[in-house]
């Protein structure tokens, strides 16, 4: 037997194939080579050389992964090894990450390295099985109802609090979400069975889960400012209840509006309900599907023939990508137009766009959102946010239009990416410092300040994001990604997302009209937008912007800027696996007879 180094290839090109030929004469050799790899990285020379070393092994496991054949051949050498002893032992809920260096944390940020390498093993584990998310988050609810009691026993928050703070038990270094743990009750549950349930094994305190955190919400800052707490401890509890507030208020607010001049016998709006429908400040128009997805699909529409955008290319290839320009001119698309005379009469103005086969709602928008103070903090923080991140970069089919930019908070898992890479938050999104944490909860007030003023006029829409926060990484109550853009374009396109997708338009300045405005082409509809409007649609559904003319470009003062808010069905999808890899530890470690 020979201990096998993990070599540099690509395992998916034709040499991927010798790779295979190679492993498959020592299995021994390879399993061994992989337990040092990983064992040299995480216990003894944690540095750039032994981690590349790490990510190669990471992405050779994901490959045999993927082949049952070679799974049974390695089965008894991942036992005999030590790997998944080695592989459980890095995966532990208590590891304690925040005392690692600040090398190693980011490369637990950059890889999550618990979930992905135990995903790897569930995956190389024969005759294993990880539970689905729906069983998990029922177990989930089972096991938190278990420990409700039904006794007024007093529930005492300050040790459990100054055990996390004492320890540095937050991970923040490592999944920067886990600051909002004390935002929402959904998030403080799944802190429980992600990172805080070792603690609570230490503290007779938490017995009952949901009353620890109600007792946690309850306390005023003149007591918990005596407690022996970190600042950074202190921050976020004062933070989580600022979003908690704002969060309610907002929603009361948001829909004491929308009902304020409403008939409570039928709903409509007492000023309007005489007047007809074209005039009412609330409008359901039914549409149908306008059969353009495979005309326009990829093609750049723009206001009309001449003066428009030369796409990012040589000259040779120019030509032919003009064709891929389309007047709106020349689209029967019917335009949805803000109508002042209405809003300034009721105060309010919507339109819901209806599929009359299914009775659905496919999209709809609300113009006039959010106050004044909403939209100069929301403008405050993309002026920040824009200093801290990096620009998306775009598909090929963008590429050829590329003006503007989009700038992504969240977490994603990449359709490509670095080496190893996968399910992980976005660059900006991490929390080293306390000025991280405020930038973060900023960002936070700014995606639920949107949704909580959205949810009197699209209520379904937003419950869906919130249930799927219960899966995913959160930013505040939702697990979404929030892309902000300035000048962004897009040509007509589709996309792959597990939830509707939410825009705002924060400013729009110094443009005509008919320019930076939304196509909903699969319907057939023009969206002209307006400063401080929202619209929602269904990504599945072709759809791009309108764009500036090349005379408007040209200028270089034109502005339009806002910000889109989803969550890709890629990134759910690896969520859902990260959470059942979690799930899968205690069960892995009987699997192969660790005792850890």
């Amino acid at each position: 037997m020979s201990d096998s180094e993990p070599e540099e290839e690509n395992l998916s090109s034709r040499n991927g194939h010798e790779w295979f030929a190679r492993m498959s004469k020592d299995p021994e050799g390879l399993v061994s080579g992989w337990m040092k790899g990983l064992e040299r990285f995480f216990l003894q020379q944690p540095w750039e050389d032994t981690e590349k070393a790490a990510i190669q092994i990471l992405r050779q496991m994901r490959e045999v992964g993927k082949r049952k054949g070679y799974i049974e051949v390695l089965q008894p050498f991942i036992h005999t090894s030590g790997l998944a002893k080695m592989i459980l032992w890095v995966s532990k809920q208590s590891m304690d990450f925040n005392h690692h260096s600040e090398f190693m944390q980011s490369s637990f940020r950059k890889y999550q390295w618990r979930e992905s390498l135990l995903l790897s093993l569930a995956n190389l584990s024969q005759g294993f099985s990880m539970k689905d998310t729906k069983t998990i988050l029922k177990e989930m609810e089972e096991l938190i109802n278990q420990t409700t009691r039904t006794s007024q026993m007093r529930i005492n928050p300050r040790k459990l609090l100054e055990l996390i703070s004492d320890r540095n038990m937050i991970p923040m270094a490592v999944k920067p979400h886990s600051i909002f743990f004390l935002s929402s009750e959904d998030n403080f549950i799944a802190a429980c069975f992600d990172w805080l349930i070792w603690s609570v094994e230490q503290t007779k305190d938490m017995d009952d889960v949901k009353r620890m955190y109600s007792a946690i919400c309850r306390l005023d800052e003149n007591v918990w400012s005596t407690w022996n707490l970190s600042p950074t401890i202190k921050d976020i509890l004062s933070l989580s209840k600022m979003l908690r507030n704002a969060r309610k208020n907002w929603k009361v607010k948001a829909h004491r509006n929308r009902n304020r001049n409403r008939d409570p016998s039928n709903g409509e709006c007492k000023t309007c309900m005489h007047l007809d429908d074209s005039h009412k400040c609330i409008q359901y128009l039914q549409v149908q599907e306008s059969g353009l997805d495979y005309v326009l699909k990829n093609h750049m529409i723009i206001p009309e023939e001449g003066d428009a955008m030369n796409p990012k290319m040589s000259a040779n290839e120019m030509e032919g990508r003009r064709e891929k320009s389309v007047p709106l001119t020349y689209l029967d698309m019917e335009p949805i137009k803000f109508n002042k005379e209405i809003y300034d009469l009721c105060g309010q103005f919507a339109v819901h766009l209806v599929d009359p086969r299914t009775g659905e709602e496919v999209s709809g928008v609300v113009f006039g959102l959010l106050d004044g103070e909403e939209i100069e903090r929301l403008a405050i923080n993309q002026k920040k946010l824009k200093n801290l991140t990096t620009k998306l970069k775009r598909r090929k089919a963008f590429l050829d239009w590329n003006h503007g930019e989009m700038r992504p908070i969240g977490s994603r898992q990449p359709s490509g990416g670095r080496a190893g890479d996968g399910y992980s938050p976005y660059p900006a999104t991490t929390v080293i410092t306390q000025e991280d944490v405020h930038t973060l909860f900023n960002h936070a007030l700014d995606i639920e300040c949107i949704l909580s003023k959205l949810h009197p006029h699209a209520s379904s829409v937003i419950h869906e994001m919130e249930d799927l926060g219960r899966e995913v990484n959160v930013l505040g109550q939702y697990g979404v990604t929030g892309y902000h853009c300035w000048n962004y374009i897009a040509p007509q396109h589709m996309d792959k997302d597990a939830a509707w997708t939410i825009s705002y338009q924060l400013f729009k300045e110094k443009c005509h009209e008919d320019e930076f405005n939304f196509c909903l082409s699969h319907w057939g509809k023009v969206l002209e937008t307006k400063a401080n409007c929202a619209w929602w649609f269904k990504g599945e559904h072709l759809h791009g912007t309108v764009a500036p003319r090349a005379s408007t470009v040209k200028t270089g003062n034109h502005l339009s800027q806002g910000i889109g808010i989803t969550i890709p069905s890629r990134t759910v999808d690896m969520a859902r696996k990260y959470m059942q890899a979690r799930w899968s530890w205690k069960t892995l470690c009987e699997h192969w007879g660790a005792e850890l």
